[in-house]
This record gives C-alpha cells, sequence and structure tokens, in this order.
C-alpha cells in the first residue's frame, strides 16, 4: 500500500534507530522493559539534537527555534 509507514523506508530506518537505542539504553543501565516509553521518548530526544541536518554546522533545535 503507497503511503503507509510500513512501506517507506525513511520510516522504517528511523524507528529501528529509535527502538536500536532505547534497547541499548535498558541493556546498559541494566533496567527491564518497564521503562520503555519513557526510554523511547529520551532516546529521540537525543537523536533529535544529535542527528546530523541538511544545513550544515545547525542542528535540528536550532533550524526549530532559529537560534
Amino acid at each position: 500500500m503507497p503511503y503507509t509507514l510500513e512501506k517507506n523506508g525513511a520510516v522504517e530506518q528511523e524507528i529501528r534507530t529509535i527502538v536500536q537505542s532505547a534497547s541499548f539504553i535498558l541493556h546498559t543501565k541494566g533496567l527491564l522493559k518497564k521503562p520503555w516509553a519513557d526510554v523511547c521518548n529520551s532516546a529521540v530526544h537525543v537523536l533529535s539534537r544529535t542527528v546530523p541536518t541538511p544545513v550544515d554546522g545547525k542542528m535540528h533545535l536550532e533550524l526549530w527555534t532559529g537560534s
């Protein structure tokens, strides 16, 4: 089906990155899977501030806020 998340390679890659980051955090801290949603939110927070952007030298937060 076109226009579905399951068929969008970019979205699948982003979701995979978030899940792998959350799994890594849980594993390194020795936590159970109870705080899974909170850890996923933390992973998204970190990734959105560290992932390279198309604009050289600017982070997502700088592009969003303008400062």
